[in-house]
């Protein structure tokens, strides 16, 4: 029987080479069909296969499903920040990270001057060791002891890799309106909350791991403004009151694929209980 080696699936490129499952034969190679990718020799949709989400070989952890290309779902363990630190010194004046700018902070730790910023005590009015500005972008930093108050947002802004080794007054402060992301990164050891929220925002928070202090986050007392809150794959434990505090009836709060351990008084607390959404968290 004749064939055309560069077409025919059974005889790909000579007699007898068949194409696998799911493989069409282009000019002589078996190609996988369609949007699928050639792992392992077997053809995959890297959209959804739980052993190959995303590229070849990047398998979802256990309870977590694949969803165009990224692992969702279940309790992974937080990115919890450097694993090798440098000093970058003591900070005398505040540091900006203006519009369109990203600061790498190199995996340095940051320590802010007592006399210039403040002492990371509870005493009101020190200053921040990084402003960041709508449009900015901080990365990989270490704020050691003394860390002051800690960074302020102002806009729409990106934290990645953030590691508080002191809370200080507070770890960060949403200063201005907009949506604040930060993603990995930890805390530990402060008096009362680790994150602030002091105007209209909506603030998402994931791979993070929180200990020891009193609130996790807390909506700046007594204010009515909506704040927005979206909690997903952290850890947080040994809190004294709750993870989220509001006053405001109409601020709403989501935690999903969360580990929580030794929380005070309530997991949220002047939330009402419409404006909660919980899925896929654990109690330990």
């Amino acid at each position: 029987m004749c064939v055309n080696t560069d077409e025919d699936a059974k005889n790909c490129g000579s007699c007898g080479k068949a194409c696998a499952n799911q493989q069409e034969c282009n000019g002589g190679k078996c190609e996988c069909t369609g949007d699928l990718e050639l792992c392992s020799n077997a053809c995959v949709n890297t959209e959804t296969d739980e052993k190959n989400c995303g590229s070849c070989g990047k398998a979802c952890s256990s309870g977590q499903t694949c969803e165009g290309g990224e692992c969702t779902g279940g309790n992974t363990t937080p990115t919890t920040g450097c694993s090798t630190i440098t000093e970058f010194g003591t900070v005398s004046s505040t540091i900006v990270v203006k519009n369109g700018q990203t600061y790498d902070g190199q995996c340095k730790r940051f320590r802010a001057d007592p006399d210039k910023l403040g002492d990371g005590s509870q005493a009101e009015g020190q200053k921040p060791v990084f402003i960041v500005e709508n449009g900015g972008k901080l990365i990989n930093v270490v704020l050691g002891a003394p860390a002051a108050d800690g960074i302020h947002t102002k806009g729409s802004v990106t934290l990645e890799n953030i590691t508080w080794e002191d809370i200080g007054e507070d770890a960060m402060t949403i200063k201005e309106s907009g949506t604040v992301i930060l993603n990995g990164g930890s805390a530990k050891n402060g008096e009362d909350k680790v994150f602030q929220i002091n105007a209209v925002a909506t603030f998402r928070i994931s791979n993070f791991k929180a200990q020891k202090a009193g609130k996790f986050i807390r909506q700046n007392g007594g204010t009515t403004y909506k704040t927005q809150v979206f909690i997903d794959k952290c850890d947080i434990s040994d809190m004294d009151e709750a993870i989220f505090r509001t006053d405001s009836s109409t601020s709403t709060v989501s935690m999903t694929n969360t580990r929580y351990h030794n929380i005070g008084d309530s997991l949220f607390i002047g939330v009402s209980s419409g404006n909660i959404t919980q899925s896929n968290n654990t109690s330990y």
